[in-house]
């Protein structure tokens, strides 16, 4: 009967790599509040007419609630700058 060839050795394991030491990771980074863009034809009457009228910077007039008139604003901060007191 025929013979078979000899076994090959097994593969040559190279030796594990050390453990790279392990940086200290960074806090994770706050995340923006949301924003408010709203479309409130019930909160302004003069919704996507072309002018900012929410109240907010850029804003040409305050006839809506503000953040209501995203189409015009654009996205706005939660929260309100708060309008400066009189002395």
């Amino acid at each position: 009967p025929p013979t078979r060839p000899p076994a090959s050795p097994p593969p040559a394991t190279s030796p594990a790599a050390p453990a790279s030491p392990s940086t200290p990771s960074s806090p994770p980074t706050p995340s923006a509040p949301p924003l408010l863009c709203l479309n409130d034809i019930e909160s302004c009457a003069f919704l996507s007419d072309g002018e900012c009228d929410d109240g907010g910077a850029a804003s040409l007039y305050v006839l809506c609630v503000y953040g209501h008139d995203c189409a015009d604003c654009g996205s706005r901060s939660r929260f309100p700058p708060e309008t400066p007191k009189p002395p």
